[in-house]
Order: structure tokens, then sequence, then C-alpha cells
């Protein structure tokens, strides 16, 4: 009930239109089932409407990209609940290691004693665990640990760049684990 409202007060004070829009862009996980699918159908009905492509965005990524002036070992953390974490590590703008779920001490394990800004709601959730495993934990500010929306117009821009862009059927939604109901059901 909040989505389409701000998308059409944001076109309005830009004085624009949907078909004004040249590209499209959305988060496509990791990250909340409910979140992912409400962002991504949105997407997807804008971008056919208009015939425009979109951008699949990595939500870990554009974490990262909050902290991409930080001199050293970026790693984006989403919390999983039950102390793990969704996470990738980049340094230097570059991506490290695939994104994965893991419980946060072995997050902790593998960053060992790097200089580390640690970015992502999963920073903030469990930023006392981190500082007592990680001794060169440096933690982003809150406004830096959500995603935002110039990050993702850096991240769009490199998709474009790239040929990265995607039709709205081609989007597929990475959620890296099943929903809790199809594990208890597999139980």
């Amino acid at each position: 009930a909040v989505l389409l409202p701000l998308f059409s007060q944001t076109l309005e004070q830009a004085d624009l239109k949907t078909g004004d829009i040249d590209l499209f862009a959305v988060c496509v996980g990791p990250g909340s089932f409910t979140g992912l699918r409400i962002g991504v159908a949105t997407a997807q009905a804008f971008a056919a409407a208009t015939n425009k492509p979109i951008a699949a965005l990595d939500t870990l990524d554009l974490l990262a990209e909050n902290g991409a002036l930080f001199a050293g070992q970026v790693v984006s953390l989403i919390d999983a609940r039950n102390e793990r974490v969704y996470y990738s590590c980049y340094t230097d703008g570059i991506k490290q290691t695939e994104d994965a779920v893991a419980p946060l001490n072995d997050v902790c394990a593998q960053v060992g004693e790097t200089r580390t800004l640690f970015v992502g709601d999963g920073a903030i959730c469990y930023r006392e665990q981190i500082a007592a495993h990680c001794k060169n934990a440096v933690f982003a500010p809150a406004n830096l640990c959500y995603p935002r929306a110039s990050s993702g117009l850096a991240l769009a821009i490199r998709h474009q760049n790239k040929g990265a862009l995607l039709a709205p059927h081609q989007l597929k939604i990475n959620y890296m684990v099943k929903p809790q109901a199809e594990r208890e059901r597999e139980r």
C-alpha cells in the first residue's frame, strides 16, 4: 500500500511520466521473500507496460556499493534470522565470494583480523557479536546499512554498460533458501 503511491509521488515531483523512464532496476535477492516478490512484480509490470528493460540487482552488491569508498574489505550482511546471515565479501569494489547464507560465526572466522567494513541490517543486528570476533571491524553508519537509490542507480548503469539488462519475463528471484513453510513441509 506504500510502494505505488511513493512511485507516483516521485514521478510527480520530478515532472515525469512512467513512459519517460528508460530503465527499471530492482533487487532480486537475497532478502525478504515477500519484499522481493512485491518489488520484482512491480518492476515487471512497469517494464512490461512501457516496453523497457530491467537491471536485476543483487541486494548484497547494492549494500556493498554503499561502502564503495572504504579502503579495505567490505562485507555485506543481511539478517537471515537465528544468527545466520546472507553475506558476500568485496575488496576494492570487486566481489570476492559468491552470495551465501551461513552462521554469523562462520562469516566472522572467514574475515579474521582483516580490516573490514560491515554493511547491511545484519551488521546492525549482530554488531556486538561481530565486534567481539573481528578485531578490525568497522561499522557503516545506519544510513548506509540499507539499500540506497544512488547505489542502485550506479549498479543499474553498470549493468546497462555491460549489456546485462533483462526483459521483464527474464527476472528470477534469488531466494537462496527455501521458504520456511517449504522447509517445514519437507521435514
